[in-house]
C-alpha cells in the first residue's frame, strides 16, 4: 500500500512542488514536498492545520470555492493562490486537485510555485490582438467540449467600475494586492484559469459551469476587495451571464470570432451610465448577430461578393494620373454605405487577412483584364496592420505575387493605420520584402493617429498619404500650414512622396500645393467609381496649374 502511495506521489511531483491531502473538514491530513519553501513550515507541522489558515486573507474566498468544489466531487483548478510565509512575502502557487469519494471524500491537492501574474493574456481595445484571439479560441474550445453534455457552460461578464477611486486610496503594494485579489477570485470561479481574461480596467469575462452562483461570485469579489480597502468600503461589483444556448450549432472557430466581437463591445462600453445587466442582454444578441455576421462575411469573401471602386491619384507636377486607389464596395451594402464597418468587423474577429488577400486577387484580376484591353493603368490596394502580422497572409501574398510577376509597376500597396502594428521590426521586414520585388508601399492615414511618426521612423516606404482629417485640421489651425509644409519637406529629404487625401474643393487643392504635397486625391477629381471611364477625362484636372 505504501509503495502504491509513493508511486502516485511521484507522479504528482512531475508537476507539483508540494502534495497535500485534506479531510472533509478542510484540514491537512497528509503533506509532502517543499512545504518549508512554500509555507515556511515543515510538512509535519502542517498536519491537522486548517488549510484556510495557510492562505492570505484576501484569497480566503478562493479557498471557500475550493472546498465547495471538493465537497461537490469536482476537479479543482486554481491558477493563482497566495500562501502565508512568516516574515516573508507570500508565495504564489497554482493548484490542481480532485476529491476521491471512496476515500471518505478527501481532497488531494498538488501545488506548484508560480512567478507570473494571474493572467497571461489580457484583451484590450484591439480585438484582433494575439491575446484576444488566443483567449477566444481557448474559451470557445472549452464551451464546445461541454456542449451536449449535462453541463452546458456559461459565459459571465464582471465589472468593477469604481476601481480608480479605490486605487487612489492605496499605495503601490496595495494596488498590486488589489489586482491580484481580483484576478484570483475571477480565475477561481472560471472553468479553468485559461478561460478567464481581463478586458481592460476592472472588467472580466470567463467561461463557467452551469451551476455557478453568479450572485455568490459578486459577493465573493466584493468581500475580497473590501479587505484590501483601508477604509473597508470596497467597490460595487456587477456580474451577468451571456446566454450561449443559441450558439449550440455554431462551429468552434466561428464562436471564437463571435466572442472576440462581444468582448470588444464589453471593453468599449464603459461610462457613467454603465449597466451590466442591460449590456449583457445586448451582448447576448450581439453574440448571435456576430456569429451570423462571421458566417456571412466569410461567404462574401469566398464568393468575391464585392467590387472595386477606383479613385485617381493625381501628380501635381504634370496633372497626370499616377495610379488609382482600389476601394472596396460590398454587394450587400446600402447606397452610400461606407465599407469601413465591415473592415473594422473583420479586424475585430481576425478575418481581415482573408479579406485583404481577396482584395489583392480582385485587383490582379482587374489589372489582367485591363492589360488584355491594352490598358496601362496601375492600382493601389490597402492592407491592415493585422494582416502583415499574420504568417498565413504573408506567405499567401508572396505566393500570389510570385505567380503574377507582370504586376510589378502596376500594383502597389497601402498600409492602413486602422489597426496598430505591434512589431515594427517585423512590419519593416515585410514592407522591404515587397519593395525588393519592385512593389511600392505607401503608409496610409498618416496623421490620423499618434503612431504615425513612429511608423515613419521605423518603416522604409515609398510614400505617405496624409489623412483627410489631418489635412482639414491643418487648414484650420494657425500653425497647420507650417506643420504640413515641414512634413512634406521631411518626406522629400527621406525620398518619400506625399499624397494629400480628401482634396474635395479648389481651396484644399491650393492648400496641398502650397504645403508642398506631391500628389492629390479627392472628390474634386471624381468620386470613387467602378467604371474607369468615369475618369476619362479627369474632372476638374484643368484646375491643376502646371508650373514649369
Amino acid at each position: 500500500m505504501k509503495a502504491e502511495r509513493d508511486r502516485f506521489v511521484a507522479f504528482a511531483f512531475c508537476w507539483a512542488d508540494i502534495v497535500i491531502e485534506l479531510d472533509v473538514q478542510g484540514r491537512v491530513a497528509f503533506a509532502v514536498g517543499a512545504a518549508e519553501e512554500l509555507t515556511g513550515k515543515s510538512a509535519a507541522a502542517l498536519m491537522g492545520q486548517d488549510f484556510a489558515s495557510l492562505v492570505v486573507a484576501q484569497d480566503l474566498p478562493v479557498v471557500a470555492h475550493l472546498l465547495r468544489s471538493a465537497r461537490d466531487g469536482r476537479r479543482i483548478e486554481i491558477g493563482s493562490l497566495r500562501l502565508r510565509r512568516p516574515n516573508r512575502r507570500a508565495s504564489r502557487v497554482a493548484l490542481v486537485g480532485h476529491t476521491v469519494r471512496e476515500l471518505a471524500g478527501h481532497a488531494f491537492l498538488a501545488l506548484r510555485l508560480v512567478t507570473t501574474g494571474a493572467f497571461t493574456a489580457e484583451i484590450g481595445t484591439d480585438g484582433g490582438s494575439d491575446a484576444a484571439r488566443s483567449f477566444a479560441q481557448t474559451a470557445s474550445r472549452a464551451i464546445s467540449d461541454l456542449r451536449g453534455s449535462e453541463e452546458e457552460p456559461g459565459f459571465a461578464l464582471v465589472a468593477l467600475e469604481q476601481l480608480p477611486e479605490l486605487r487612489a486610496r492605496l499605495d503601490e503594494m496595495g494596488e498590486d494586492r488589489l489586482q491580484r485579489t481580483i484576478d484570483t477570485c475571477i480565475q477561481a470561479n472560471a472553468l479553468s484559469p485559461e478561460t478567464a481574461t481581463r478586458v481592460g480596467d476592472g472588467r472580466y469575462g470567463f467561461v463557467h459551469r452551469p451551476d455557478l452562483d453568479l450572485q455568490a461570485v459578486q459577493q465573493q469579489l466584493a468581500d475580497a476587495v473590501r479587505t484590501v480597502d483601508p477604509l473597508g468600503v470596497g467597490v460595487p461589483v456587477q456580474a451577468s451571464d451571456i446566454d450561449l444556448v443559441g450558439s449550440a450549432e455554431v462551429s468552434e472557430a466561428d464562436l471564437a470570432k463571435g466572442l472576440m466581437f462581444v468582448m470588444n463591445r464589453f471593453s468599449e462600453s464603459a461610462g457613467d451610465s454603465f449597466s451590466l445587466s442591460r449590456l449583457s442582454q445586448n451582448l447576448s444578441s450581439f453574440l448571435d448577430e456576430a456569429v451570423i455576421e462571421v458566417t456571412t462575411f466569410k461567404e462574401m469573401v469566398q464568393l468575391g461578393a464585392f467590387d472595386l471602386a477606383l479613385q485617381p491619384i493625381i501628380r501635381l507636377g504634370d496633372a497626370s494620373v499616377h495610379h488609382y486607389e482600389a476601394l472596396c464596395r460590398f454587394h450587400r451594402s446600402g447606397p452610400g454605405e461606407s465599407p469601413y464597418r465591415y473592415i473594422r468587423f473583420a479586424e475585430e474577429i481576425g478575418l481581415i487577412h482573408e479579406f485583404d488577400l481577396a482584395i489583392v486577387r480582385k485587383a490582379l484580376d482587374w489589372l489582367q483584364a485591363d492589360r488584355g484591353r491594352g490598358g496601362e493603368n496601375a492600382l493601389a490596394v490597402n492592407f491592415s496592420g493585422h494582416s502583415i502580422e499574420t504568417p498565413d497572409f504573408v506567405g499567401a501574398l508572396h505566393g500570389l505575387l510570385s505567380d503574377n510577376r507582370w504586376s510589378v509597376g502596376r500594383l502597389s500597396f497601402e498600409l492602413t493605420e486602422s489597426a496598430k502594428i505591434s512589431d515594427l521590426k517585423a512590419a519593416n521586414e515585410f514592407t522591404q520584402s515587397l519593395r525588393s520585388l519592385g512593389y511600392r508601399v505607401c503608409l496610409d492615414d498618416f496623421g490620423s493617429g499618434a503612431a504615425s511618426f513612429e511608423y515613419l521612423s521605423h518603416l522604409d516606404i515609398d510614400a505617405v498619404k496624409v489623412d483627410g482629417s489631418a489635412l482639414n485640421s491643418a487648414k484650420r489651425a494657425q500653425k497647420g500650414p507650417a506643420f504640413l509644409s515641414a512634413l512634406t519637406d521631411l518626406c522629400r529629404r527621406l525620398d518619400i512622396a506625399s499624397i494629400a487625401e480628401m482634396v474635395d474643393d479648389p481651396d484644399a487643392l491650393e492648400f496641398a500645393r502650397t504645403c508642398g504635397c506631391d500628389y492629390v486625391q479627392g472628390y474634386l477629381f471624381g468620386r470613387p467609381a467602378q467604371d474607369i471611364a468615369a475618369f476619362q477625362p479627369i474632372p476638374n484636372v484643368q484646375r491643376i496649374v502646371v508650373r514649369r
